[in-house]
C-alpha cells in the first residue's frame, strides 16, 4: 500500500489556511489524531491488538498523542501513556489533563544511558 508523504512547506501551507479560517491548534490536534486513529483501527483489529502503548513527548505534537490514547480507549483498546514532562504549550497543557484524554500516566525518569526522546 502506497501512502501520499508531504513536504513540510505543503504542511506548513495547510496549516496556515487552517490558522486564517481562525481555527484552534486544539481542533488542529483533534483532527489529526481522529485521521491517525482511523488509519491504525483496521491495522489494530487485523492484528488482534488488545493492548498499547503511546509515547508522548513535550511539544504539541504529543497532544495528538494523548487524543489518539483517548480515541483508541473509546474503541475499547487498553492504552498506556507514557509521557515525557509536559511542556509548556497551552494546547498540549489542554489536551494532557482534559477528562478522559488517558487511561494512566506513566513517566519514567531518564537512566545514563537512555536517549532524551521515550
Amino acid at each position: 500500500m502506497h501512502q501520499q508523504v508531504y513536504h513540510s512547506s505543503e504542511i506548513q501551507a495547510w496549516e496556515g489556511r487552517w490558522f486564517a479560517q481562525q481555527n484552534s491548534a486544539y481542533g488542529l490536534m483533534q483532527q489529526v489524531a481522529w485521521s491517525t486513529t482511523e488509519h491504525m483501527l483496521p491495522r489494530l483489529k487485523q492484528q488482534q491488538v488488545k493492548s498499547l502503548a503511546v509515547c508522548c513527548g513535550q511539544g504539541n505534537n504529543a497532544g495528538d498523542g494523548y487524543l489518539i490514547a483517548s480515541y483508541l480507549a473509546a474503541q475499547g483498546y487498553d492504552v498506556e501513556i507514557y509521557a515525557a514532562a509536559l511542556g509548556e504549550s497551552v494546547s498540549l497543557q489542554l489536551v494532557a489533563w482534559s477528562k478522559g484524554s488517558s487511561k494512566e500516566v506513566k513517566s519514567s525518569p531518564k537512566t545514563k544511558n537512555e536517549p532524551d526522546v521515550l
